[in-house]
């Protein structure tokens, strides 16, 4: 239903048999399920409904006064993210930029309505434009950066995360941390699911990952050096030329990365003891209730996350067929 939030799942003993929900108007309504519940609200928001519905660590479910279903001191841990570390160029060709375009409402009204017309120009860009991806070091086995570049620069407000696109022609290319080793975790803190929970990433808490942006970094201006990208005058702006000692980089690392939306591996999949489910997706130690989004990720993929997700939600599809 629309303009409905899930509450919680709704148990009988250990079967999961239903969904409580709430309307905009604080109406509420059991959902009741003959078969399965699919839960499917992505890495930050399924161990959150989990949690509500007392799947989670017993002590912290026990302190919010939520009845403890199954004891998964899991649920909501290992959390991993990508990062974006950018770096920002002047160029002096406007063909290598569509700043021009971009920053100007009128032509992008124009670029609006040659895309609708002919399927060409801006509209048709898929903001990085090039993408590749490098290891860090020999002694890493796969690729643990992705390279990234956009034909326009821009700049994010702290306050609000509007992006404005700069006028003068520049780009960003962007080293990506593919395979970080930091975790972070999703609590919720207050019996009440409307409540957001306690989110925690932990970015850059392990040395490793700081010291893997920093090597992306320092590719990204040898590539900027060659003969192909030289001819199109490039002038470093953010964080500018002189930024170069591993000081200042990781302190410009640390304040201005940014997420590239792709959370995943809060409720993971295993054969362990605390793995949070089993790996049919099934939630451990309940009947009833699979889990198909990203959240049952092990460790997050090296890359982009939407192809995984869409394919986790074919396999979870495959395995309810099995059983029905």
């Amino acid at each position: 239903k629309t303009s409905t939030a899930a509450r919680r799942i709704i148990f009988d003993g250990k079967k999961a048999v239903g969904v409580e929900v709430e309307n905009e108007q604080g109406q509420k309504e059991i959902i009741k399920c003959n078969k399965e519940i699919i839960l499917s609200s992505g890495s930050l928001g399924t161990p959150h409904l989990l949690q509500h519905s007392g799947i989670g660590d017993g002590e912290l479910l026990q302190s919010l006064g939520i009845e403890v279903v199954v004891n998964s001191p899991d649920v909501g841990t290992n959390l991993q993210d990508q990062l974006f570390a950018h770096l920002k160029f002047n160029v002096n060709n406007p063909r290598a930029s569509i700043n021009a375009k971009m920053s100007n409402k009128l032509r992008m009204a124009g670029e609006v309505l040659r895309w609708l017309i002919f399927k060409t120009g801006v509209m048709t860009s898929a903001t990085s434009e090039v993408i590749g991806f490098i290891r860090s070091s020999d002694a890493v086995s796969r690729p643990d950066i992705q390279l990234a570049m956009k034909p326009y620069s821009f700049t994010i407000s702290p306050e609000d995360g509007a992006v404005t696109i700069h006028t003068e022609p520049g780009i960003t290319v962007s080293a990506i941390l593919v395979q970080p080793h930091s975790t972070g975790t999703v609590k919720i803190d207050s019996p009440d699911p409307r409540k957001r929970p306690d989110l925690n990433i932990n970015y850059l808490s392990d040395e490793r990952d700081v010291q893997t942006l920093i090597t992306g970094v320092e590719h990204l201006r040898n590539i900027m050096k060659q003969p192909a990208m030289a001819q199109h005058g490039p002038v470093e702006f953010e964080p500018g030329e002189n930024v170069t000692s591993e000081k200042d980089l990781e302190a410009h690392i640390r304040s201005h990365a940014e997420t590239i939306y792709h959370p995943g591996c809060s409720c993971r999949m295993g054969t362990d003891d605390k793995a949070v489910t089993d790996p049919q997706l099934r939630v451990n130690g309940v009947e009833g209730l699979r889990i198909a989004d990203l959240s049952i990720m092990p460790k997050i993929i090296r890359g982009n996350t939407a192809a995984p997700a869409l394919m986790i939600g074919e396999k979870a599809a495959d395995l309810v067929l099995a059983d029905a």
